[in-house]
């Protein structure tokens, strides 16, 4: 146990304080159990991928990181996203809505970090149109004799929008532009006249970072945790238990609303003041008019739907189509696939929901990205321009470039799959089955696995005299406590194969603290350093790590009371809780027999 630990606290150092990239943190088991005696090469290496379970998770992430890529190449995710904007409008309200739902929607299907990569530089350019139309009165333009109309601040719902005129020596009542424009954002909302704009450029921010973490939760794919756990389920109980990807949205989606609506209101709260809930602040009209048209402009640069996006479109509501129908709760299209498991005898589905986010990823590699039938169609053939997108880059702060990249002739090339596919998460899923399997008592063999998780769950057992719903909710907010110090991944593997551990000590469905303790891995919502996503918010200079503290500690309250709440109310009804499971019970009598084993005793 005690090589074990150390490995496990060794590598959540690393995962913490980043010393080396994550990915290669993941790698540390590789050398570091076989250096140690637990386990040998040939075991250790495999559980990375290994074909009873591990495989089957990571081949799910990989298919849905390659679909999330294909998604960024087409642009698809930029005109979701102006489109819902352009829908919600530009008021301070209805544009903190207008962020939080692309945002969140995203996040179901591409990572939380390339989410808020994709929103913040349409966040920024939404601030810097909403900059121009809000400006204090300015003392250097009355010096200089000008006369300036200024926006005195946003206007409340049930007031006249007014401009207020700044006269200093007459000068037959010029207009001057307004050098407050050529300042720096941040010397912009440093000066105390604009701290009404100061909170909606806050509220916009974290709105960003909020609705990635809470898309995220809603999916089997949307985050790091919910992977890990479906890989951990499987290493530890097998492919019979009530969990699969329409079982979890069931669950996680009315968390996912729920904690996105609270949001919403909090936020307005935190930025606007507990006011702005009954008389909502307002941009004039005339303004609000000049920003859509703006936000008008660049959705129609994008152009019509493409061939390519509705390619890709199609592909990507087949394969949630195939994710949710795959078990609803009823017999879905797996019970077409079943077969009679030779080794077991047991009637087992030769599907899973790694089939068809993998069959798609294939697809993306073979269907073209030209239409074939343009041509007989009557149709022109795609110019270059068409197949390029353009990227600005940042070369100096005041100086960026454009890059044109050209696009692929298929839907997806291996050069772009080697290149943005966020492998370091792969081989992180991995290392999480990887420590489960150093740290449980294992599947019979001739090695004996450290039992980490069983020694840690003995210890845990004192708290048995705690009702569960008490233990639901301590559990809840140590995985969110931890999730700030280290990274949502990171926290999921140290913390689950733990709780499973435990959950077979107390015999109460391992479920009921795994549940829970998933979804609350990803509400790091207080410190800058805790997530990629936090991190690009804070580092934008809009926001300060007393804003983050403030806000985020009353929206981790709020999240990990609903997800407590919610397992214990309606998930018993979707994961059958109320008794311990035939399946918890077979893997428990597998880990004593493996105990047992080297001891010439058998168990049962």
């Amino acid at each position: 146990e005690a090589k074990a630990g150390y490995i496990l606290v060794l590598m959540s150092f690393y995962w913490n304080f980043e010393v080396v990239p994550l990915g290669v943190t993941a790698l540390f088991p590789v050398v570091l159990v076989p250096l140690f005696g637990i386990l040998p090469s040939k075991d250790i290496c495999p559980a990375y991928f290994k074909a009873s379970g591990a495989s089957d998770s990571n081949m799910l992430f990989l298919g849905g990181l390659i679909l999330a890529v294909s998604i960024e190449v087409w642009d698809l995710h930029k005109r979701i996203a102006l489109r819902v904007l352009i829908l919600f409008g530009v008021q301070p309200r209805w544009l903190l809505f207008g962020f939080l739902i692309p945002t969140w929607l995203l996040s179901m299907w591409i990572s939380n970090t390339a989410t808020t990569a994709m929103m913040i530089p349409i966040a920024e350019a939404v601030l810097l149109e909403l900059r121009k139309h809000f400006q204090p009165s300015n003392p250097k333009a009355a010096a200089t004799g000008n006369s300036v109309a200024v926006n005195s601040g946003y206007c409340h719902e049930s007031g006249d929008c007014q401009l207020e005129e700044v006269s200093g020596a007459a000068d037959g009542g010029a207009h001057a532009p307004d050098p407050a424009l050529d300042l720096p954002m941040k010397e912009f909302l440093a000066d105390p006249r604009n701290a009404e704009f100061r909170g909606t450029c806050k509220m916009i921010m974290l709105s960003v970072s909020y609705g990635a973490v809470f898309g995220g939760v809603a999916t089997v794919t949307g985050t790091s945790p919910n992977v890990i756990f479906n890989g951990i389920v499987q290493e530890y109980f097998g492919s019979e238990t009530s969990f699969n990807y329409s079982s979890w949205m069931f669950f996680a989606m009315p968390v996912s609303v729920l904690c996105l609506g609270l949001s919403w209101l909090w936020l307005q709260v935190s930025f606007l003041g507990l006011r702005s809930l009954v008389r909502p602040k307002k941009i004039p009209k005339k303004d609000e008019d000049r920003i859509k048209q703006g936000l008008i402009k660049e959705y129609q640069q994008l152009g019509p739907l493409s061939f390519p996006e509705v390619l890709v479109l199609l592909l990507f509501a087949l394969t949630i189509g195939l994710w949710i129908s795959r078990e609803p709760g009823v017999p879905g299209w797996t019970a077409l696939f079943r077969g009679t498991d030779k080794r077991t005898g047991r009637t087992v589905s030769f599907m899973s929901d790694a089939q068809p986010a993998i069959m798609s990823a294939i697809l993306l590699f073979l269907l073209p990205s030209r239409n074939p039938f343009a041509a007989a169609c009557g149709h022109r053939p795609v110019s270059r321009s068409h197949a390029s997108t353009i990227h600005d880059v940042a070369v100096d702060e005041d100086i960026r470039v454009q890059l044109v990249v050209d696009k692929p002739d298929k839907l997806m090339n291996w050069s772009l799959m080697q290149e943005r596919v966020a492998w370091h998460i792969v081989l992180m899923l991995g290392s999480g089955l990887a420590l489960a399997e150093t740290s449980k008592v294992g599947l019979p063999g001739p090695v004996l696995e450290s039992g980490l998780s069983e020694w840690i769950g003995k210890q845990l057992y004192v708290l048995h005299v705690i009702p569960l719903e008490g233990l639901v909710f301590i559990f809840s907010f140590c995985s969110a406590i931890l999730t700030e110090l280290t990274s949502n991944g990171a926290a999921a593997t140290i913390l689950l194969p733990i709780l499973a551990s435990f959950s077979e000590r107390l015999r109460v469905h391992p479920f009921y603290l795994m549940l829970c303790c998933t979804a609350s891995c990803s509400f790091a919502f207080i410190l800058p350093i805790s997530t990629p996503a936090n991190i690009m918010v804070y580092s934008g200079g809009y926001l300060t790590a007393l804003d983050m503290l403030r806000t985020g500690s009353m929206m981790t309250l709020m999240s990990n009371s609903i997800v407590s709440i919610a397992t214990l109310s309606y998930a018993p009804g979707i994961f059958r809780l109320y008794e311990y499971p035939a399946w918890a019970s077979r893997a428990a009598a597998a880990a004593l027999n493996a105990t047992a084993a080297p001891n010439g005793t058998s168990v049962g």
